[in-house]
């Protein structure tokens, strides 16, 4: 497939991208404002590679493609709705227009290497997108995978699911996922926590070969910057999704954050997570979310952790150290309990003097530390 399609886009065109290249930075730095961070350091520029603006193919702007012979990527100018502008990334089946086959199954890819300097472990990661596609069969996603793992385009369908990671991904770090938004261009703006090191950042379609709604993905402005994690405290009682609770902005699964001695914070929705979390009130369920990630956990003298909403029970899952001083509490009901889940690949640690469940015998615990 030819993916040399367009000519490279004029004057207009390129202020276009920078504006909104300045307006995601500005987003990022509003993200931080919660402690003291240094500049973030730009890995892919939205306006030059990241806007496919450095020449007329995906290679001279430094991605890589892997398509199967079934609803390829390329590049054309097609999308021009704002901030779409000059080249863009997309799926086509005629070479030259957004749209795809949904009777022909596909597993597609294409990506760059990225590194992650030291101390600048948030990876703040941002694009616009286009899409149609079928429920949680026919969509995109983005992933970050270590530099040693080479997507490989296909036929064969991946499996269904908005977060599931192919098979062929091993090591992926799920970014985002989504379809059904091909009347206006949307917006992603979200952050990973990856180590120091050198990764690779995959775009993927998939399509399972029976229904859903044309056209593909299409995606433009990707900016990825990195810079050191930011540590919210906790200002008032609250939902860890509201802004009010950490002072003006909302910590990110990157980020570090203290639950403060006398207040309550609720998680409230799917894939909430810190990198670090330190708690001297009380931190609790909502009735929806399923679980909480920490990759540290301190919990403070008078500090609580509840791993339950009423009589439900969730999952606390810890991949890094724990520390209890004050009080895990798994015991939902006489008869159902939550679950502290330590699931590192590195040797942990549990210490602390505190109280796990109504009793230590009450907390129920899974060890999947290898």
């Amino acid at each position: 497939m030819n993916t040399s399609l367009t000519t490279s886009m004029g004057a207009p065109n390129r202020i276009l991208k920078g504006f909104w290249s300045l307006l995601l930075g500005f987003a990022f730095l509003l993200t931080g404002l919660a402690s003291t961070q240094a500049q973030p350091t730009l890995l892919v520029d939205p306006a030059g590679a990241g806007g496919f603006e450095l020449g007329n193919s995906f290679t001279a702007n430094g991605w890589t493609v892997a398509n199967s012979a079934n609803n390829p990527w390329i590049m054309g100018t097609a999308n021009t709705t704002a901030p779409f502008a000059g080249n863009s990334a997309y799926i086509s089946t005629d070479g030259s227009t957004p749209g795809y086959l949904n009777t022909a199954a596909a597993s597609n890819f294409f990506w760059r290497d990225i590194v992650v300097p030291a101390g600048q472990e948030r990876v703040n990661v941002s694009f616009n997108w286009l899409s149609g596609g079928e429920s949680t069969w026919d969509l995109w996603q983005v992933f970050f995978v270590p530099n040693t793992v080479t997507p490989a385009g296909s036929t064969t369908y991946p499996g269904s699911g908005l977060s599931a990671i192919p098979s062929t991904l091993p090591g992926a770090v799920f970014v985002a996922g989504s379809n059904l938004q091909s009347a206006a261009v949307q917006t992603f703006s979200g952050a990973a926590y990856l180590p120091a090191g050198s990764y690779r950042l995959v775009f993927h379609w998939k399509n399972d070969g029976s229904g859903g709604t044309t056209p593909g993905a299409s995606f433009d402005n990707i900016s990825v910057s990195s810079q050191a994690s930011a540590t919210f405290t906790s200002v008032a009682t609250g939902n860890w999704s509201a802004a009010a609770t950490w002072g003006g902005s909302v910590p990110s699964v990157a980020d570090n954050a203290v639950i403060s001695a006398g207040h309550t914070v609720t998680v409230d929705a799917a894939g909430q997570a810190a990198v670090g979390l330190t708690v001297a009130g009380t931190l609790t369920f909502g009735a929806t979310p399923t679980e909480f990630q920490a990759s540290n956990l301190t919990i403070e003298s008078g500090g609580l952790v509840n791993v339950f909403q009423s009589t439900t029970g969730k999952t606390l899952r810890v991949s890094g150290n724990l520390v209890n001083n004050g009080r895990l509490n798994t015991l939902a009901s006489s008869t159902a309990n939550g679950t502290l889940n330590l699931n590192g690949t590195t040797t942990q640690t549990v210490s602390g003097t505190g109280v796990w469940g109504g009793t230590v015998s009450n907390a129920t615990s899974t060890n999947e530390v290898g």
